[in-house]
């Protein structure tokens, strides 16, 4: 509302990966191992289920540059045959009829694709399943939702003749699926059939004395919009005759009335179609701009998100912030059309947004912040785009969040979406030194800066420890290697806000991941690091990275105490958790402390661990203060913890370790 002031196994787990990154830009359909931007018609058919098929489309795009892909999946029906007299499987839907168009009855699963790679003559495909429910489950950390994720599933894609003409000759691909445990469970198909990713139809009727919202004068309009977002758009100028209500004041239940009277033949499951009504004004307490009234709240309203009115009549205020349209008649001004476009964004699922001055920022809350900018007065302080986080919302919430008749507004905070580069943000990483020894752990410093002009949220924690933060390493021959927190703290989820310039820090201390020795040889190694937090429902992402170089081992005994640890998966669990309770760990550690080159890279963890209370045993800070001394190697958030364990010991143990930080400080490093 812009207004005045006023058939896959079940497996639900939490955390689920991050996207990995860009297979670089995408490339023509033609070349077959990275598919093109577009949209794409998918057909999934189980192993085991000969009366059960899944039609829907996958949407892939790199308009942040990495590449991005969703999918929605509906069921297909089932039809009797009548010359066979049996039971059988309706067709799939027609490449060449371009996007698909899929009956909301039949809406089952959104697709959160993880990855997409090369491999052989075609690609990987990496994606999660998450079923979509009417009904609302409560989980057991008490959120509510509509989506039961299904587990993880990847395909290997190889190019195919179309069993039906595809338009353009656009490629086609299809795979087998394969679950998690590697067992193969049905088999994919995609065909590209738009470089759109999805369609829809604005039909606009109004009453007599109202303008067309059709553009803002300046080249802006309908098409214009939703080209840079992704979708193809088609404007329908209808009835110019609907009768106005005594006294020219339209309320919801009027206008939709008259949208039920006055569209054009309107079919939702055939076609995405939104209503757009242009009235003289909205009867509305202060009056109103525009408002979306199909809320999904019922009574006559049972069909959310298809009807909209803005009010061309409604009197700018002759007020400073409303700077060059001040007293004039929205409907003569290029607000007008920019509130059918808020509207709309409504009637999509979005939002309000006031990240920038874009379209789902309200009117008078963009003229507001012209007072902070004399020299670029309302209206010329407008954006005329979504935010990007909504054109990102717009490209990849799934197709019953966004639809026509689909599920409520603000259903869309609870999907299950793909993350959101952050354009705000920037994550600086940098290795506490640039070349560490073979067997050593490598310690990492990052910090999430805002770089924007505005307040933004971030989280609060950045540290492995925090939950939102992973990444990978990538080793001299191209291998990559993940890793994530083995532990997750209270600080989980929580955000908070950055000023401009401001910045939230955090370090990390790697070693081993799921596959491994994270630097296992010799050579130059990649650090990619993601930061991801949650706000209105969108993930935001923050991507950086750094080198650092790892050196060979000097002598036998340097390359014995390396492979130890390197080899000893426990020597990470020492590393993380401390405790007596891995003695496999333990002797790791000890081994690289017993040589000269690895000591002062371990001599923090042994510290941490003895200045630990476990069990029985009480900490020992006198004997971890023997272990730190001028050479010692420890990242900030190291230092910052040894600075409170020395705090919170106020005897001889504290005193001691209190004493072997300042020497360490004193010797740079």
């Amino acid at each position: 509302m812009d207004h005045g002031p006023g058939g896959f196994a079940h497996d639900r787990r939490a955390s689920p990966p991050l996207p990995g990154p860009a297979a670089g830009r995408p490339r023509s359909a033609a070349d077959g191992r990275i598919p093109a931007t577009g949209c794409y018609l998918v057909s999934y058919a189980p192993g085991n289920a000969p009366f059960v098929a899944y039609d829907g489309t996958l949407r892939i795009e790199a308009a942040t540059g990495r590449l991005l892909a969703s999918g929605d999946l509906y069921q297909r029906a089932v039809v009797f045959d009548d010359e066979a007299g049996t039971m059988a499987l309706a067709p799939p839907p027609d490449p060449a009829a371009g996007i698909p168009i899929l009956p909301i009855a039949g809406y089952r699963y959104y697709l959160r694709v993880t990855a997409i790679s090369e491999a052989g003559a075609g690609f990987g495909l990496a994606f999660e399943v998450h079923r979509f429910g009417t009904e609302f489950v409560t989980l057991l950390d008490g959120t509510s939702t509509n989506w039961a994720r299904e587990g993880a599933f990847t395909a290997q894609m190889a190019p195919a003749e179309p069993p039906r003409a595809v338009p353009g000759g656009a490629g086609h691909f299809v795979g087998e699926v394969v679950d998690e445990a590697g067992t193969a469970v049905g088999r994919l198909s995609m065909s590209r059939v738009s470089a759109y990713l999805r369609k829809a139809i604005i039909e606009i009727d109004r009453v007599p004395a109202s303008e067309l919202p059709l553009d803002n004068g300046a080249g802006v309009a309908w098409r214009t919009v939703f080209d840079a977002v992704g979708w193809d758009v088609t404007p329908v100028v209808s009835d110019g005759d609907v009768a106005a209500p005594p006294g020219d004041a339209w309320n919801k239940a009027e206008a939709h009335a008259a949208m039920l009277a006055r569209r054009d033949r309107s079919d939702l499951d055939a076609q995405w179609r939104y209503y757009v009504l242009a009235v003289q004004n909205i009867d509305f307490p202060g009056g109103e701009r525009g408002v979306m009234y199909d809320d999904g709240s019922g009574g006559a309203n049972r069909t959310p998100r298809e009807g909209l009115m803005i009010a061309s009549h409604w009197p700018i205020p002759t007020e400073a912030r409303w700077g060059l349209v001040q007293g004039r008649r929205a409907g003569a001004t290029v607000t007008y059309f920019r509130t059918a476009v808020h509207e709309l964004g409504h009637a999509m699922g979005l939002d309000h947004n006031t990240a920038d001055n874009g379209f789902m920022h309200p009117t008078d809350g963009i003229a507001a912040r012209s007072l902070q900018t004399p020299g670029t007065p309302f209206p010329e302080n407008i954006l005329w785009s979504y935010a990007p986080e909504d054109e990102q919302r717009l490209r990849h919430w799934p197709d019953i969040v966004v639809r026509p008749g689909g599920s409520s507004l603000s259903s869309g905070a609870r999907a299950p979406v793909q993350p959101f580069l952050s354009d705000r943000h920037r994550l600086d990483v940098a290795p506490v030194l640039a070349a560490v020894p073979l067997g050593a752990p490598v310690r990492i410093d990052v910090s999430l800066v805002n770089i924007s002009d505005r307040r933004v949220a971030a989280p609060t924690n950045i540290g492995l420890a925090s939950g939102q933060v992973r990444g990978r390493v990538v080793d001299p021959a191209g291998t990559v290697r993940g890793f994530a927190p083995l532990t997750i703290d209270e600080s989980t989820g929580a955000t908070q806000i950055l000023e401009p310039g401001e910045h939230v820090d955090g370090s990390m201390t790697l070693l081993r991941g799921g596959e491994g020795a994270l630097f296992p040889a010799p050579g130059a190694y990649r650090i990619v690091v993601e930061a991801h937090w949650s706000v209105g429902g969108l993930v935001f992402l923050c991507v950086g990275e750094a080198s650092v170089m790892v050196t060979a081992a000097i002598d036998p005994g340097h390359a014995e105490a390396a492979l130890k640890l390197l080899t000893t998966p426990d020597a990470l669990l020492t590393l993380a958790f401390g405790g007596d309770h891995l003695p496999d760990g333990i002797a790791a550690i000890r081994a690289g402390l017993d040589n000269a080159v690895l000591r002062p890279h371990l001599a923090y963890v042994e510290a941490r661990r003895l200045g630990t209370r476990f069990g029985g045993r009480p900490p020992d800070l006198e004997a971890a203060a023997v272990l730190i001394d001028a050479t010692t190697v420890m990242s900030r958030a190291e230092v910052g913890k040894a600075m409170a364990m020395a705090a919170g010991d106020p005897g001889v143990g504290g005193r001691a370790m209190a004493k072997a930080l300042a020497t360490r400080a004193s010797g740079g490093r």
